[in-house]
C-alpha cells in the first residue's frame, strides 16, 4: 500500500470490540514505533503495553473516576484490549543535546561503519557501486579526512 493510501485512508477510532489481541499484532506495533525517528538519535521513549482486560481497566480506573467515565463520551474506548502508553525520557533528549557535535570529519573517521555506509560526502560520490552505476565520479570516503 502507498503511503498516499494510508493517510488517506486512516480515521480516528473511539469505539473498540471486547476481543483479544495477537501478541505478535502488539509486537509488530511496536516494533515500528521504535523505528520513529528521534531528535539526535537519543530515542528518548519507551512504550507500556497493558494487555487485557485486567490491565487495561487498571489503567482506566487509575486515570479515570467512576462518576468521569459514566460522563465519558466515548465508552467504547474502555472496551479496548490493549492500551499502548508511550512514555517519554526528557532527560535523555537533555543529555543527548548537552553534547558537542563531533562534525562531520572526526565523526567518519571514529566510526568506520559510518564511513562504509556512506554515500555523499560534501557533494562527492563515496560510494562506488552508487557512482558507477549512475556514472558519477567516485571519491573514496577516506581521502576527505585529511
Amino acid at each position: 500500500m502507498e503511503f498516499q493510501d494510508v493517510v488517506r485512508k486512516r480515521k480516528m477510532v473511539r469505539t473498540f470490540e471486547d476481543r483479544p489481541i495477537d501478541p505478535a499484532v502488539l509486537e509488530r506495533i511496536i516494533a515500528n514505533a521504535q523505528r520513529a525517528p528521534s531528535a539526535g538519535y537519543s530515542q528518548g521513549w519507551a512504550f507500556l503495553v497493558l494487555s487485557g482486560k485486567d490491565e487495561t481497566e487498571r489503567y482506566w480506573s487509575t486515570t479515570m473516576t467512576p462518576e468521569r467515565r459514566t460522563e465519558f463520551g466515548w465508552p467504547g474506548m474502555f472496551n479496548a484490549a490493549a492500551i499502548i502508553v508511550c512514555l517519554s525520557n526528557k532527560q535523555q533528549y537533555l543529555r543527548r543535546y548537552a553534547l558537542a557535535d563531533k562534525g562531520w570529519r572526526k565523526a567518519l573517521t571514529e566510526d568506520p561503519h559510518l564511513r562504509a555506509g556512506l554515500n555523499v560526502c560534501a557533494g562527492e560520490v563515496t560510494c562506488e557501486p552508487v557512482a558507477a552505476a549512475h556514472g558519477l565520479p567516485y571519491r573514496p570516503a577516506e581521502t576527505m579526512l585529511g
